[in-house]
């Protein structure tokens, strides 16, 4: 995964306001598609831009979608 991939971010995942994932979320309430600004091999962490936020998460929710042309 790396900066402007899209992905896929599944419904009830925590959307973190900071890389820290102990720190305060938000719950998806509904499949989400977000832009990666950043991801963080070493931490496991992904920062998104989702429904005009940024926010982050952990790696193994966010699912890299498919290249098409």
């Amino acid at each position: 995964m790396q900066q402007g991939d899209l992905v896929h971010i599944p419904q009830d995942v925590a959307l973190h306001t900071h890389p820290d994932l102990n720190s305060p979320f938000i719950k998806t309430a509904r499949p989400l598609t977000a832009l990666v600004m950043n991801h963080s091999i070493k931490e496991r962490v992904v920062q998104v831009y989702a429904a005009g936020n940024v926010r982050y998460l952990a790696e193994k929710n966010a699912y890299q979608m498919e290249d098409r042309c």
